[in-house]
């Protein structure tokens, strides 16, 4: 089964986690990795070298990072040579629920991860719009 990682600033990747499995439940091939409150670069690197060292198998890891250019999201690109692993930035919860339902079914990693980023793109959503086109909101 393909695994998600979470990787993001602070504790933001145990509450999306958290989050998730509050929604669809426990799931074991979801993890969450911080680079905490002071990490260098080299530690989160090192902190998720030695995760995809534990865990990975031959169906690789999504990992979702925070944003790009983001210390968690250039550690995890640094696992590209080494691992099976395909990154995708911006996660938010829509996107990781998304991850987690399409990696049942996924064929392989770069399907997931194409399926993810696609259907990651429907989840921003201008609330104020949507109401007034579907008539729910008066322009006042």
């Amino acid at each position: 089964m393909i695994k998600i990682a979470v990787v993001a600033h602070g504790n933001l990747a145990k509450s999306l986690v958290d989050a998730a499995e509050l929604i669809v439940g426990s799931q074991e091939n979801l993890y969450a990795i911080s680079n905490g409150k002071n990490g260098s670069l080299e530690y989160l690197q090192d902190k998720i070298k030695n995760f995809l060292s534990d865990v990975i198998d031959k169906d690789g890891i999504l990992i979702l990072t925070d944003m790009m250019g983001g210390s968690p999201n250039n550690a995890s690109c640094k696992m590209f040579d080494t691992f099976n692993v395909e990154i995708i930035s911006g996660v938010n919860l829509p996107m990781l629920l998304s991850a987690i339902f399409a990696s049942k079914n996924a064929e392989n990693i770069l399907q997931l991860s194409q399926k993810v980023f696609t259907e990651s793109k429907k989840s921003i959503i201008n609330v104020r719009k949507i109401l007034f086109e579907k008539n729910m909101l008066s322009r006042e």
